[in-house]
């Protein structure tokens, strides 16, 4: 009982736009849960790496819009009608409500369910999938999603250093290379 009065006094604090934001997590996160549990694997990869080849690229009926925060932080998003979503507001609620849920919501399903609500608001988030070793030998994999660069869910940089990206859009890569000094990948001959 505690635990659900610490809940309770959580939510009394959060304002409107993030209980609406969490109401709308669940709704996600129970639509990829759902996806997941009738598609394999691949389709699942497929479908959400397929989508990596647009993602420089934006539906023509939204628009762009860039807002001032009191803080001083810029809040990207894109209109579409009257709508407006923060997409670093939408993987803060995704992971918050994945912790929550009564059904598993690992990574990748937060992945899915990050990427079908950025991508209903005219965002092209790109999906990472990353495999590491872990400390008994075995892989382990992970998966992340990304918008302009930045981590949307799965995870804060440090947290995804480790893992070997076996899946990225070329568009990271190339932006990597140039970050790292390297104006293009080697070639044999």
């Amino acid at each position: 009982m505690p635990q659900v009065k610490r809940l309770l006094n959580k939510v009394m604090q959060l304002n409107r736009e993030q209980c609406r934001y969490l109401i709308r997590a669940v709704w996600y996160l129970a639509r990829a849960r759902l996806a997941f549990s009738l598609q394999n694997a691949q389709a699942i990869v497929s479908n959400l790496a397929g989508r990596n080849l647009a993602s420089n690229t934006r539906s023509a009926s939204s628009t762009h819009a860039t807002a001032k925060q009191p803080d001083g932080s810029l809040r990207h998003g894109f209109r579409q009608g009257s709508r407006h979503v923060d997409p670093r507001l939408v993987g803060w609620s995704i992971q918050g409500a994945a912790r929550r849920v009564p059904w598993r919501s690992d990574c990748l399903i937060q992945a899915m369910a990050a990427a079908q609500w950025l991508r209903r608001h005219g965002l092209k988030p790109a999906f990472h999938l990353g495999v590491a070793k872990a400390d008994e030998g075995d892989l382990t994999a992970h998966a992340w999603l990304s918008l302009h660069g930045e981590v949307i869910v799965g995870g804060a940089e440090s947290a995804i250093e480790h893992f070997v990206p076996i899946l990225t859009p070329a568009h990271e890569i190339r932006r990597h290379l140039r970050a790292t000094g390297v104006d293009e990948a080697p070639t044999d001959g």
